[in-house]
């Protein structure tokens, strides 16, 4: 799969550019994201336990399982749904108790 770019705001007046490649093999991901000099990346297996990295660089086992076109885990107490919308375009939220944080990528 090529890479996806997003563009989020971390603030009203900076935006951060962020690239995210996800490669599948069948059950099988590998999701590198790079935003500016940091590089975060995570592999796992569906439905198997796995130690995952945080944005904030914290390492946590969970399983990631998939419902179709959908990805969701909980990490840290942070649910995260990733949604495959069509073939240019993510949407990932995440979700912590009331806060709620949504990303849309799209193929470069």
């Amino acid at each position: 799969m090529s890479p996806l770019v997003s563009l989020t705001n971390s603030s009203r007046k900076a935006k951060t550019k962020s690239i995210s490649e996800i490669e599948e093999d069948g059950d099988n991901f590998k999701v590198t994201v790079t935003t500016g000099s940091k590089v975060l990346v995570n592999t796992f297996k569906i439905g198997e336990e796995a130690e995952l990295e945080t944005l904030t660089g914290e390492k946590a086992k969970a399983v990631v399982q998939r419902d179709g076109n959908k990805l969701t885990v909980s990490l840290k107490g942070i649910e995260s749904l990733t949604e495959l919308v069509d073939g240019n375009t993510i949407v990932n939220t995440m979700t912590l108790g009331s806060i709620v944080y949504k990303r849309t990528s799209k193929r470069m």
